[in-house]
């Protein structure tokens, strides 16, 4: 939602109904998630 519909952490939040902590967390997350995917698909 972020990248896609180009929305703030804090729209976000709204939408979810989620604490903005939690989705900001839930976004890093990912994020790291997608870099270690691609640094392990790189390399092969």
């Amino acid at each position: 939602m972020h990248i896609l519909a180009e929305l703030t952490f804090r729209e976000i939040a709204a939408i979810l109904g989620k604490p903005l902590g939690t989705v900001t967390w839930k976004y890093r997350n990912a994020v790291s998630k997608l870099q270690k995917f691609v640094g392990e698909a790189q390399s092969v």
